[in-house]
C-alpha cells in the first residue's frame, strides 16, 4: 500500500507538468478514464489547505496576536512547506486589510504575532490565510476566522443602540454613556461612517444621537463606525446593523438532488435568517390544489427533514412560520417523472447506499463513484438494481464522503455528502508533575501522541489560557476545520457540536448538514469530463519585483537596458537587463518586510532618459462579509480588558489621552527624510542648520567636512568632482541647488561611496531634504524608484517569566498574563513531547488547548484544564 510520505511526493510531483490536450481528438469515455480524470487533477492541481491556531480568541488593541499555521495538503491533511510564503490579513468590518504578514517557515512550522495598532476601532475582525497557489481555487476555501479586538476605551464610555426599518430605509438611535456614574456624558457631537462611506457628523438631540441612510436587506455589508471624545477617552466602535427581524428563507434539498414521482423521498430543509444565522421553523407542506401533505419542524439550528412521496404534475409549497409567529410561503423543487436518486443511510457503523427510480422505470447501466477530498475510494458498475449494498465505515477516511451516481455515458444524475465520523485520529494522553499548582510554581507536562498505541512524530501548538478573563472558543478547532469546515460552502454554526461524543443525535444532526450546505472544492462534472482545472498562480519560492522599461516620446519598450536594485541599509543589490518587451524581473531573493529599495535603469548606451513603470504586488480582493454573531459573557470580556489595560499601562506606561478636536488653519508641513540617510557619513541637522542662520544653501553644503563650493558653485568632495546631487531623493542638476531656499532644508547628508547610482557617484553624494519643493524647478527623474515590497515576517518572541529562584518568586512586579504560555512548535518524537511553563499570581483554572498535525496526516485537538490554587 502507498505511504502517506509517497502520496504526498506522487502529489505535487507534476504540480507545474501542465499535460498537452490535442485538438479535435475526441477520446471514448470508460470508468478507468473517470479514475485517471480524478487522480490527474489532484497531480495537476494539488490543493492546500490552512488552519490558524491563535493564543486566545480576542484581544485589546496595543496587544499582540500570537498564531501558529498549520498549512497541510487537502486531500491527506500532511503538512506541507512547498509553498515558501502563507499570507496572514487582519480585515476590519469595512472589508479593508488593516495587516498583512508573509509568513515564512521556520525549520518548516509557519508562526508569528500580529501587532494590534493602539487605533483599531472596537469591533469583530476576519483574520485571513491563504497561499499564494491557493488563489487557483476558490476564495471560500481560504481560512477565516473571527478575532475580536476590544478598545478599551469602551469600557470608560459605552454604546447603546437602537434600530427601526422602513423598506431600505434604516433609523438609528445612540446613547453613549460613562458607566462608573451611570450617566450620560456625551460630547456635543459625534462622527459615524457607514458601510466604508464619508463620516458625517452628528448631533444629539437631548441623550440621543439620530441618524437615517438607506441600506437594501441584501446588503452583505451592514456596519456603521463611530468615533466620540469624551472625557479624554476616544471611543472608536464597529456596530453591525441588524437585518429586519422578519426576514428569514428556507431552502429545501431533497435528498440525491430529485424529488422523483412514484417514490418516498427524505427531503431536508434549512431555514436562515438575513445575517447567515440558523431560524427555527415549523411549517406544512401543501400541492398546488392547498391540500396538506405532511407536517415538519427544524430540528437542529434551523434544519430538518421529512418524507415526502411527490406526485407527477404537483407542485408542492411550504407554509412555514418562525418564532416570532412571522408567516413566508416557499416553493419546493420540481418534481421529476423520470430518472434516480441516491439514498444513504447510517446502522451500526455501516454505509447502506440505494438508488430510487420511479415505478416503471426501465433498467439502465448506473455507476457509482466515492471520493473523500478528491482521493477517489470506489469507482464501479452499480449491479444491485432496486437492493441496496453497504460499506464499513473502517473502509474509509475521517470527513466528507461524497457519492455520485453516474448514468451510462458517466454523466453524473445524482450526488449525496455524507460524514464519516470513524475517530481514526490522533490520541493525546496529557499529564503535568502536580494535580495543582501555586503562585509562581513551575509546571511541567508530558503529552504521548499515538494512534491505536502505534507512537506518532511531527509538531503541534500550544496555548495555555486564564478561565478568570478568557472563555476559549468551544465552538471552531482544527478537527472542525480540517474534516469539515474548509470542504463546505457558507457558515456552519458550532461545528465542534458535531462531533461530541456525549450527543446522541449528533450523528443525526451531522447528516442534516450534509443534506443542506454547499460542496464547491471540485468541479465534479468537469473533471468527469476530462477538463481539468490548471493553476493560474505558481507556488511561490522566493520573493519577486518585476516592471517595465520605456523610452522616447513614444514610450518604446526598451531591451537590453540596465536595472539595478539595491536595498536603502545595503544588505541587498543585484542586476539584470530588460528582455524585448522592456520587462524585467528580480527573482529568488529573500528580505525582511519594511526594506527599503531603489530601482533603477540607465539604457545600454548610458541614457537616463527612460521610463521604469514597477509591477504593483497582487493580492486577492476582499469581498463583503457578514458581520459575525459575537456571543460574549460581559462580565468575562470586561475583567480580560481591564487586566489587560493594566498589563499594558505597567509595561508601557498610560496611554495617550484623547482631546476634543481642535481645528488648525494652518499649511502642513512634512517632514521629509531621505532614503540614503542610513548611508550618510556626515549629516546637518534641523538643529544645526537653524543654530547656523542665515547661510544660503551652498553655503551650508560647504560647511561640512571635506566638502569645497567654488566661486563657479562647483561642488567637490576631498577635491574631486563631479558630486552627485539628490533633492529629495530626486537626482538634480547643480544649478538648481542655488535656487534652494536655507530656511527650507531639512537635513543633509553627506555619502563619500555607493554604488547605488553607478560611476556618477564614485566622488561623493549630497542628499538634501527639504520641508517643501515649491518654487523649485524640480527635475523629475523617471528612471528609478523608492519601493517598499511586503517582505518575511519576522516574529517575536511570547514572553513567558522564569521564576527559577525565591528572588524572582518574591518579585513585587505582578503578573498579569491572560495567556499564561503559548509555543507554536511543541516537537513529537516516537510519540513523546514536553513543555513547561510558570504559573501566573491569581489564582483559577487554566485551560490548555493543544492542536497540530502529525507527519502522517493525523489530526491533534486537545482540550483540558489546569488548577491554579
Amino acid at each position: 500500500m502507498t505511504s502517506p510520505t509517497r502520496k504526498l511526493i506522487l502529489l505535487f510531483l507534476h504540480l507545474f507538468c501542465f499535460l498537452l490536450v490535442v485538438a479535435g481528438v475526441n477520446h471514448p469515455v470508460s470508468l478507468d478514464s473517470v479514475v485517471a480524470n480524478f487522480r490527474k487533477q489532484i497531480k495537476i492541481l494539488p490543493q492546500e489547505k490552512i488552519y490558524i491556531h491563535t493564543d486566545k480568541p480576542y484581544y485589546i488593541t496595543g496587544e499582540k496576536l500570537f498564531f501558529r499555521v498549520h498549512l497541510t495538503d487537502a486531500t491527506y491533511h500532511i503538512p506541507v512547506s512547498v509553498s515558501r510564503y502563507v499570507y496572514v490579513e487582519l480585515i476590519n468590518p469595512f472589508d479593508s486589510v488593516v495587516a498583512r504578514l508573509k509568513v515564512r517557515p521556520d525549520q518548516g512550522v509557519y508562526y508569528g504575532n500580529l501587532f494590534l495598532k493602539e487605533d483599531l476601532p472596537d469591533g469583530a475582525y476576519q483574520l485571513r490565510s491563504y497561499t499564494n497557489f491557493m488563489r487557483n481555487i476558490d476564495e471560500a476555501y481560504y481560512f477565516s476566522k473571527t478575532v475580536y479586538i476590544a478598545n478599551p476605551a469602551g469600557v470608560s464610555l459605552q454604546t447603546a443602540t437602537r434600530f427601526e426599518f422602513e423598506g431600505s430605509k434604516v433609523f438609528m438611535e445612540i446613547q453613549l454613556k460613562e458607566p462608573r456614574t451611570n450617566t450620560f456624558t456625551p460630547p456635543g457631537e459625534i462622527k459615524i461612517a457607514v458601510n466604508s462611506g464619508k463620516f458625517q457628523s452628528i448631533k444629539r438631540r437631548e441623550q440621543v444621537y439620530q441618524l437615517s441612510f438607506d441600506l437594501d436587506n441584501t446588503d452583505k455589508q451592514r456596519v456603521v463606525l463611530i468615533e466620540a471624545v469624551s472625557g479624554g477617552h476616544l471611543l472608536k466602535k464597529f456596530i453591525p446593523v441588524p437585518y429586519p427581524e422578519n426576514l428569514y428563507h428556507v431552502s429545501f434539498f431533497p435528498e440525491g438532488g430529485h424529488l422523483l414521482s412514484g417514490t418516498i423521498g427524505n427531503v431536508a430543509f434549512k431555514a436562515v435568517k438575513s445575517n447567515g444565522m440558523s431560524e427555527e421553523v415549523t411549517g406544512r407542506i401543501i400541492d398546488n390544489n392547498g391540500h396538506e401533505v405532511t407536517t415538519f419542524a427544524s430540528a437542529h439550528l434551523g434544519m430538518g427533514s421529512f418524507n415526502l412521496s411527490p406526485q407527477k404534475g404537483q407542485k408542492y409549497y411550504a407554509e412555514c412560520t418562525n418564532r416570532d409567529n412571522v408567516e413566508m410561503k416557499f416553493e419546493l423543487p420540481e418534481v421529476t417523472g423520470s430518472g434516480f436518486t441516491l439514498k444513504t443511510n447510517w446502522v451500526r457503523g455501516k454505509l447502506w447506499v440505494s438508488i430510487l427510480k420511479p415505478s416503471g422505470a426501465a433498467p439502465q447501466q448506473l455507476y457509482l463513484l466515492m471520493h473523500c477530498r478528491g482521493q477517489l475510494l470506489h469507482a464501479a458498475a452499480w449491479n444491485n438494481g432496486d437492493q441496496p449494498v453497504f460499506f464499513d465505515q473502517t473502509e474509509f477516511p475521517a470527513g466528507i464522503l461524497h457519492l455520485i451516481l453516474l448514468d451510462k455515458e458517466l454523466n453524473p444524475i445524482s450526488e449525496r455528502l455524507v460524514f464519516v465520523n470513524n475517530q481514526d485520529q490522533a490520541t493525546i494522553d496529557f499529564k503535568t508533575d502536580k494535580p495543582a499548582y501555586g503562585r509562581r510554581d513551575h509546571i511541567t507536562s508530558q503529552i504521548v501522541v499515538s494512534n491505536n498505541q502505534e507512537p506518532l512524530s511531527g509538531n503541534f501548538s500550544v496555548s495555555v489560557t486564564d478561565d478568570n478573563e478568557i472563555i476559549t472558543d468551544s465552538c471552531h478547532n482544527i478537527l472542525t476545520n480540517l474534516l469539515l469546515t474548509s470542504e463546505l460552502r457558507g457558515n456552519i454554526e458550532n461545528p465542534a457540536g458535531y462531533f461530541d461524543l456525549n450527543d446522541k443525535k449528533a450523528g443525526f444532526k451531522l447528516d442534516l448538514l450534509m443534506m443542506t450546505q454547499g460542496w464547491r472544492r471540485y468541479d465534479i462534472p468537469g473533471l468527469l469530463a476530462g477538463k481539468m482545472i490548471y493553476p493560474i498562480f505558481s507556488v511561490e519560492t522566493g520573493q519577486r519585483i518585476s516592471g517595465k522599461v520605456q523610452s522616447g516620446v513614444l514610450l518604446k519598450e526598451t531591451e537590453k537596458a540596465g536595472v539595478t536594485i539595491v536595498s536603502v541599509n545595503k544588505d541587498y543589490m543585484d542586476q539584470t537587463e530588460t528582455d524585448k518587451h522592456g520587462q524585467f524581473v528580480f527573482k529568488n531573493f529573500e528580505l525582511p518586510d519594511s526594506t527599503q529599495l531603489l530601482v533603477r535603469t540607465v539604457s545600454a548606451k548610458g541614457n537616463e532618459r527612460m521610463v521604469l513603470t514597477i509591477n504593483k504586488e497582487s493580492f486577492p480582493e476582499v469581498k463583503p462579509w457578514l458581520y459575525p454573531v459575537v456571543n460574549f459573557k460581559e462580565d468575562i470580556l470586561k475583567k480580560y480588558i481591564q487586566k489587560e489595560e493594566q498589563r499594558y499601562t505597567y509595561e508601557h506606561g498610560i496611554r495617550l489621552v484623547n482631546l476634543e478636536e481642535v481645528t488648525v488653519n494652518a499649511r502642513r508641513l512634512p517632514e521629509t527624510r531621505s532614503s540614503y540617510t542610513s548611508y550618510a557619513d556626515q549629516s546637518l541637522t534641523s538643529e544645526q542648520i537653524g543654530k547656523a542662520g542665515g547661510l544660503t544653501t551652498l553655503k551650508l553644503i560647504s560647511r561640512m567636512p571635506g566638502v569645497e563650493v567654488n566661486a563657479q558653485d562647483v561642488i567637490s568632495i576631498r577635491g574631486k568632482s563631479p558630486v552627485l546631487l539628490l533633492v529629495n531623493d530626486i537626482e538634480t542638476d547643480p544649478e538648481y541647488i542655488g535656487d534652494i531656499e536655507a530656511g527650507d532644508v531639512l537635513r543633509i547628508d553627506l555619502i563619500q561611496a555607493t554604488s547605488t547610482f553607478g560611476q556618477k557617484s564614485a566622488h561623493g553624494i549630497i542628499s538634501i531634504s527639504t520641508k517643501s519643493m515649491e518654487g523649485i524647478a524640480e527635475k523629475k527623474r523617471f528612471n528609478m524608484a523608492h519601493i517598499t515590497p511586503l517582505g518575511y515576517h519576522q516574529p517575536v518572541a511570547f514572553y513567558s517569566p522564569v521564576y527559577d529562584t525565591q528572588e524572582a518568586k518574591e518579585n513585587p512586579a505582578p503578573d498579569l498574563r491572560t495567556t499564561i504560555y503559548w509555543n507554536p512548535n511543541v516537537v513529537v518524537e516516537n510519540g513523546n513531547a514536553s513543555f513547561d511553563f510558570y504559573a501566573a499570581d491569581q489564582a483559577s483554572v487554566y485551560s490548555v488547548i493543544i492542536e497540530g498535525v502529525l507527519s502522517d496526516g493525523k489530526i491533534i485537538h486537545y482540550s483540558g484544564k489546569l488548577i491554579r490554587e
